[in-house]
Formats: C-alpha cells, structure tokens, sequence
C-alpha cells in the first residue's frame, strides 16, 4: 500500500530526510481535524508543537551544511527565508480580506485588521497573547490566528543564526552543551509561566523556544554521532516515537495544557523519529510512503 520514495538514513543529515516531510504531514493534519473538531483529534493541538521540533532540525540541519562548506551568510539566509514565507502569508491573506469583509461583524473586522499587520511583521503571537488564549471560544472569528506559530518560527529564526555564527568554531560538545543551556533556560521558563501565566507560555517565543532547540540538539546529534543501534532497537524505538505523538493527539485536550510536562511527551516522539527512523524499519517505511510525503 506505502511505497518508499527513497533510501536515507537518519545518521546523514546532509541528504535528504523524506521521513521528516511524512512526519510533517502528521503534524498538520493532527492540527486541521483538531480545529475541524474531528473525533480522537482532540490533541491534534500538540501537532505545533511536533511541528517545531521538526523546524529546530531542519534549520540546524541547513545552517551547519553550510558552514562547512564556507557558503553561509545571514543576508542569504534572511533572503530565503522572506521568499519562502511572504509570498505564502501574502496569499493567505488575501483570501481571508473579502471573506472577513462579509463574515465579520464591525468588532471582529478590526481585530482581523489588527491581525493582518501582526502576520505580515511576524508579530501576531504577541497580538493574540494579549487578546484571548488559543483555547478560547471566541478565537472561531480570528481567521490569522494559526499565524501565531509562524510567528514564533520567524522570531526564532532571527536570532539563532547569530547564536550559531557567535560558535561555529568551538567543539561539537560545547555547542550542544550551550543548546543544552539554552534550552533548559527555555523548559524554565515554559513551566514557570504555565502556572503563573498559561497565555503567555502559549504564546511567547523565551518559553517556546526550548522545542525548536532541541530539534536543533537533535540535528547536531545526528549529524555527528553515529546511531550504530541494532535495527530492532530502532524499530522499538521509532515505533515508542510514533506511539507517544499518536497518544498525545488522541488522549490531549484542550486542559491538558494545564499540565506542561504533558507536552514532553509529542516532543519526545518527533525526537526519537528524528533520530531513529530509518528505511528498514516500519515507522520509516510508513512515514516514506509517497501520499504521506506529498501532503507534508
């Protein structure tokens, strides 16, 4: 039924990873029948979250490539990122502008206005913390709230290229262990603001930047570290990843956010798929197939 599209492995970060592209089809579609009220996908939420985990290796994964072969600047950088993204965001845009103009009411159509200058500055995490949380009824007429996540990415991305110049001439350890630092700053941060300010640690890039960090620890890890696991090791463990993100999107709800260390789990999946999904195993062989690779 599934037909792989090609060989990889999951040690070789230079080639190209078609597990990861099924991996990100899983991510979206959890979120899309999530916000379509779709039945077991009331977790599908968690598929941002496994979605940054990917965007945090994919990135690393690129960066690194490129300061070994002596090609990278930030202006390139930069350049591919606003190609990538604007001309995306410009066409979402434009099809919601006629469709708020006769679905929203007068109230509803300044915050959409609101909404559309947010996104096109990647600021629209910091708009909708301060008016409503992700989980609230009336976020059904906030057409760009979705843009939130994007938002987050490109803060991400506006600093972490510096922080990766700043030590690209230190050892492989060092650099993971000030990942290591840096992300444990954020898992701080993330608890520390679930109890005192459930929004903000929704929505703020200091206590979301942790999952995006460690699909960076992630890609340094594969990249330099060779997995010689034995292949029923890595059909276990690739197997447990898979288990633990379609746990997370059949069993989460939305007050599941109310327990933060419930979101360790769908992380840990995207991890362990990252670092030990292979072609020879099933998990690989299923996230590979040709329909799952397309739609991610």
């Amino acid at each position: 039924m599934f037909k792989p599209i090609k060989n990889f492995n999951a040690s070789d970060s230079k080639s190209y990873r078609p597990d990861i592209d099924g991996l990100r089809a899983l991510a979206v579609i959890a979120v899309i029948l999530y916000h379509a009220d779709t039945p077991f996908f009331d977790g599908g939420f968690v598929g941002v979250d496994i979605f940054f985990v990917i965007s945090g290796y994919l990135i690393t994964t690129i960066i690194l490539k490129e300061q070994d072969l002596r090609t990278f600047t930030l202006l390139n950088f930069y350049f591919r990122r606003a190609r990538r993204i604007i001309p995306a965001i410009i066409f979402v845009i434009s099809v919601c502008i006629p469709i708020a103009w006769f679905v929203l009411g007068p109230r509803d159509m300044k915050d959409f206005a609101q909404s559309v200058g947010s996104a096109m500055t990647f600021s629209s995490n910091l708009l909708f913390l301060r008016e409503s949380g992700y989980f609230d009824q009336s976020v059904e007429y906030k057409p760009l709230l979705h843009t939130w996540s994007l938002s987050v990415e490109e803060q991400f991305y506006a600093i972490y290229p510096l922080i990766l110049i700043s030590i690209v001439s230190i050892g492989t350890k060092f650099k993971l262990l000030i990942l290591m630092i840096l992300s444990s700053i954020s898992i701080y941060l993330f608890l520390d603001y679930s109890v005192y300010d459930p929004i903000a640690a929704f929505y703020l890039i200091i206590s979301r930047g942790w999952e995006l960090l460690v699909g960076a620890i992630a890609a340094i890890v594969a990249r330099n570290y060779a997995l010689n696991i034995s292949n029923v090791v890595s059909q276990i463990l690739s197997l447990v990843g898979l288990l633990l993100i379609f746990y997370a999107i059949a069993f989460f709800n939305s007050t599941s956010w109310n327990t933060p260390l419930l979101i360790f789990i769908p992380v840990l999946g995207a991890v362990l798929l990252i670092l030990f999904c292979r072609r020879n195993t099933l998990i690989g062989y299923f996230l590979c197939s040709s329909i799952i690779v397309k739609m991610g």
